[in-house]
C-alpha cells in the first residue's frame, strides 16, 4: 500500500525538500 503512495510522492517532494525526498524514499523501500 505505502509503495502506491509513495511511488507518485516521490518525484512532487524532490521538488519542495530534495534533502527530506532521501531520506524519505529510503524508508519507503
Amino acid at each position: 500500500m505505502y509503495y502506491s503512495y509513495v511511488t507518485p510522492v516521490v518525484p512532487v517532494v524532490p521538488v519542495y525538500r530534495p534533502f527530506v525526498a532521501v531520506p524519505t524514499y529510503y524508508s519507503a523501500v
